[in-house]
């Protein structure tokens, strides 16, 4: 309840700064890691530069802190994944490709294309579900349950590192592989392909603070730019 009075706050007080041409506002935004590395950065520069009195506050993390952060009104939208929201609108920005990252020198690395089902007995690093639901969700969904589990780690860098060093292999989605480099490490499609789509989810875009309402333009419009680069 304090929540939804603070946003309705808000908002009127973003419209009334509208209406006196004086554009000002606060935006908490959730984001995925992957997400605040490549597209948050360039949105900030160019939005940032042209509502300098906008102030925002970005909270990052695994999946669960994002959908709590979202289902509990805590933030005004979310950088995140596609998934089941009845209350919450979409709005679609990218996919984002699911891929096997190996060691140098492995033996499956001068393959094309690497099976899904490799992962039963590879020696593996992953993310605990929480943190990474989408690769887990994959897997279970493929029925694929990896069975030599290296270690797990809420740190994607921490695991493209540990790769690197030969401890293992892991699976991980193209955004976040191309932040951490490539870099002593082989990447490879898997088969059968499995992607996620990428977007703003958010209450109501017509409900938003005008500030809001501004900013998700800005993203669609930089992304699209991107992902057309």
């Amino acid at each position: 309840v304090i929540h939804n009075f603070l946003n309705e706050k808000e908002k009127v007080d973003q419209t009334i700064a509208q209406i006196n041409g004086m554009t000002r506002g606060v935006i908490r935004i959730a984001s995925y890691q992957s997400i605040g590395i490549t597209w948050l950065p360039e949105i900030l520069e160019q939005f940032l530069h042209d509502f300098p009195h906008i102030h925002i506050n970005i909270w990052e993390g695994g999946d669960d802190d994002v959908e709590h952060a979202l289902f509990n009104n805590e933030v005004d939208l979310a950088f995140t994944s596609l998934r089941e929201r009845p209350n919450f609108e979409w709005i679609q920005l990218a996919t984002d490709h699911l891929q096997a990252i190996l060691p140098e020198g492995h033996r499956y690395a001068s393959k094309e294309c690497i099976p899904l089902t490799l992962f039963k007995d590879e020696l593996f690093i992953t993310s605990p579900g929480f943190y990474e639901h989408d690769v887990n969700y994959f897997l279970k969904m493929h029925d694929v349950q990896p069975e030599n589990i290296l270690c797990h780690s809420t740190e994607a860098f921490s695991i493209m590192a540990m790769v690197r060093k030969g401890l293992g292999s892991s699976l991980l989605f193209t955004r976040i592989i191309e932040a951490g480099g490539l870099h002593k490490l082989v990447v490879k499609p898997i088969s059968p392909p499995i992607s996620r789509q990428l977007g703003i989810a958010i209450a109501s875009k017509e409900q938003a603070s005008p500030a809001a309402k501004i900013f998700i333009e800005y993203a669609e419009d930089i992304v699209s730019g991107m992902n057309d680069a």
